[in-house]
């Protein structure tokens, strides 16, 4: 198995044994390719996962945009299986399907929390994970309880962290400009920026979430939909991958 292949079956394994210890057995039953993923994990691919960690300078590419993408997530433990969780449903969509059937949700920070085992995080530590899951994903600010937002994440960041030369150079560490592309995106175009211009308009809305704690309050939810009308971080995101859509056209 690769890098990944094997955190995605942990990862699953983590949530079949969630379930197993409040009551539900064999969950991934149902779920044939889940199954038949985490029946195909060996001692080698969880020897050499392991050894990945230890590794200064790892020669892998996964391995290198996985610490990169975790590092931007705040490199926490939560945001570490928030990750993973992601991976997992972009890699296999009945995956999205075993989470609905068990847990009634997608993505959130709950479910990291649950598999963390923080089943009730603060309301300051979620406004935390929130902001940082927020670098690298779409979501609704607007939604109440804010550890239950579902989030995604945009389709070329995981095929940035998977590796992909065609669709993780849009959004990757190596680009330089080439023929046309070069007077135009100049020399280095990269996730990390993409990733900033984005958190900008993100910390806006963070803030302004923090200035008002009674969400019951009417003239808060006034205020919260006319200052977050024109601040979703997905729109923003979208405009910002619009470059990375242009750069691939151009190389």
């Amino acid at each position: 198995m690769t890098f990944l292949e094997t955190t995605i079956a942990l990862i699953i394994l983590r949530c079949d044994n969630y379930l197993e210890q409040n009551g539900i057995s064999d969950s991934l039953f149902p779920f044939p390719s889940l199954k038949r993923l985490v029946s195909s994990l060996t001692d080698e691919d969880l020897n050499s996962w392991a050894a990945s960690d230890e590794e200064e300078e790892p020669s892998d590419i996964q391995i290198i945009r996985y610490h990169k993408l975790l590092s931007l997530l705040g490199d926490s433990l939560i945001m570490q299986s928030f990750l993973d969780l992601h991976a997992a449903l972009f890699s296999f969509p009945e995956f999205g399907a075993y989470l609905t059937e068990y847990f009634g949700y997608f993505v959130n920070i709950h479910l990291a929390c649950l598999l963390e085992g923080t089943d009730f995080p603060n309301e300051e530590e979620i406004y935390a994970y929130v902001e940082a899951a927020g670098r690298i994903c779409y979501t609704d600010l607007t939604a109440f309880p804010l550890q239950y937002a579902e989030f995604r994440l945009d389709e070329r960041v995981m095929g940035y962290l998977f590796g992909s030369d065609a669709i993780g150079a849009a959004n990757g560490d190596t680009v330089a400009g080439a023929s046309a592309g070069a007077s135009i995106f100049g020399d280095v175009f990269n996730v990390e920026r993409i990733v900033g211009d984005a958190k900008k308009i993100y910390d806006m809305t963070i803030a302004f979430r923090k200035k008002i704690k009674d969400r019951n309050d009417p003239q808060y939810r006034e205020a919260q939909a006319e200052e977050l009308q024109n601040l979703d971080v997905g729109t923003v995101v979208k405009d910002i991958m619009k470059y990375a859509d242009t750069v691939l056209e151009l190389i």
